[in-house]
């Protein structure tokens, strides 16, 4: 997951990556609301590893190959993880007439 960072800030950023990087690491150190959002991010994208998990588990869906996607990407990763995640079993048994998945809507 974090070659995927490095290649992505790499293209993202561009030949002054190193700069970049550089110049964030002293705002992370100096200022306080950088400093906290990024804690804030990675506690959150951590935590959503179980909560993902769990759901994954409850679906019958859960691989550890799969999850690392959708909790890598911060915010698009669960995101995409509820579009993609299959229906509960035994949905219909319930009378759950309603599709689970977003994009069973668009096949």
């Amino acid at each position: 997951a974090l070659g995927l960072y490095g290649l992505a800030g790499t293209a993202l950023l561009g030949p002054d990556a190193a700069e970049h990087v550089a110049a964030y690491g002293q705002l992370f150190g100096s200022g306080q609301l950088v400093h906290v959002s990024t804690l804030d991010l990675a506690v959150l994208s951590v935590l959503m590893w179980g909560i993902i998990g769990e759901d994954a588990r409850r679906r019958d869906w859960f691989s550890s190959a799969k999850m690392v996607p959708f909790v890598a990407l911060p915010v698009l990763g669960p995101a995409l993880y509820l579009l993609a995640r299959p229906r509960l079993p035994g949905a219909e048994e319930l009378g759950l007439r309603a599709k689970s998945s977003v994009l069973s809507y668009l096949q």
